[in-house]
């Protein structure tokens, strides 16, 4: 892959930027094992992948393919591919699609998501996202449900990084377009939970077994929506008067939200607002309130929620923006006591 970067002037073109990247193809023929692994050749580092229980099966991506090793007899199998081993042509070289691994089972199953532009078959020409079920047995890949969406491949690479969840009764949730779907496997149906659902309003559990989002139009408009995928049950946050709530992440299975008081959303001289929490809470799926922060003449700004902590700034108004004046973190103990 070449970029280039030019500018044309009446006397002379100018080369402002170029950089090339390569990515390698892998085959039969490209198989290497080494006492440091499956060597996958020329690719950057990170590799989706998936391994069952047992370790006996592994599944990853590489260049839009998907394939599946066994390190106990050394056997591999190329689960899915656009490319044609003869008489390929333009349609092997267009890469605007890409491979979610939902699950990879103790027989060798893979359950995965292709998305983005259908180079072939009968979706050929529409871009959206399907989701398979591969049969180690049978060698069969089987397509469990089509969902065609306008999105971009890249818009729809970061929609299905966000959320894809797979509950205890076989459901697939999946986050993109606005749209929160649950797709039956076994039976090939796929419904929308809801729908107006934008990307930064949108938070989810390290395990993906929680998620929760603003509504941000209708009669619920103003409330945060939590749902346990497990249960299927939902329980919505509602705001008091003067106030308007923000998801802001979650701290194991426990949902952050903020809470701003009117007035506090400050919009400088260039039209950009910064919005200044004065309490967030820390509660469970239950209701039950595990911590509340607060800190009287302090706003709460730029929050971040990371694996082993959530840290922020503690800002004062300052005219119409705010002023920082220190910064604060809470430690998520369970996560960095077992990183140690």
């Amino acid at each position: 892959t070449e970029f280039y970067r030019m500018r044309y002037t009446e006397t002379r073109i100018m080369l402002l930027d170029f950089k090339r990247s390569a990515s390698q193809v892998f085959n039969e023929n490209s198989i290497h094992i080494s006492d440091k692994g499956l060597l996958l050749g020329v690719r950057d580092k990170n590799v989706e992948y998936m391994m069952n229980e047992t370790a006996g099966v592994l599944a990853f991506v590489q260049e839009g393919d998907l394939w599946s090793y066994s390190p106990t007899d050394g056997k591999f199998s190329r689960i899915f591919s656009f490319r044609k081993e003869n008489d390929g042509d333009f349609r092997d070289a267009r890469y605007k699609h890409d491979i979610k691994i939902i699950r990879v089972e103790d027989n060798g199953d893979v359950d995965f998501v292709l998305y983005g532009y259908m180079n072939r078959g009968i979706h050929e020409g529409y871009s959206g996202v399907c989701v398979y079920h591969y049969n180690s047995d049978r060698n069969v890949v089987e397509e469990k449900v089509f969902i065609p969406s306008t999105e971009s491949y890249e818009f729809l690479k970061e929609d299905l990084g966000t959320l894809t969840y797979v509950n205890k009764n076989n459901q697939l949730f999946l986050l993109f377009a606005q749209k929160l779907y649950q797709v039956n496997i076994e039976e090939g149906t796929a419904d929308v939970l809801e729908e107006g659902i934008k990307q930064n309003c949108f938070v989810v559990s390290d395990t993906k077994a929680h998620a929760a989002w603003l509504i941000t139009s209708g009669d619920d408009k103003g409330k945060i929506r939590e749902i346990e995928f497990d249960s299927l049950k939902t329980r919505d946050i509602v705001p008091e008067s003067g106030q308007t709530l923000r998801a802001l992440g979650f701290m194991n299975e426990d949902l952050i939200y903020g809470i701003i008081s009117d007035g506090d959303i400050l919009t400088d001289e260039n039209g950009h607002e910064t919005e200044g929490i004065s309490t967030f809470r820390i509660e469970n799926f239950k209701g039950k309130v595990k911590k509340e922060y607060h800190q009287d003449g302090l706003y709460i700004t730029n929050v971040t929620v990371g694996t082993t902590m959530m840290e922020f700034e503690l800002s004062v108004k300052s005219g119409n923006t705010y002023t920082v004046q220190k910064k604060d973190n809470i430690m998520n103990n369970r996560k960095a006591s077992g990183s140690q």
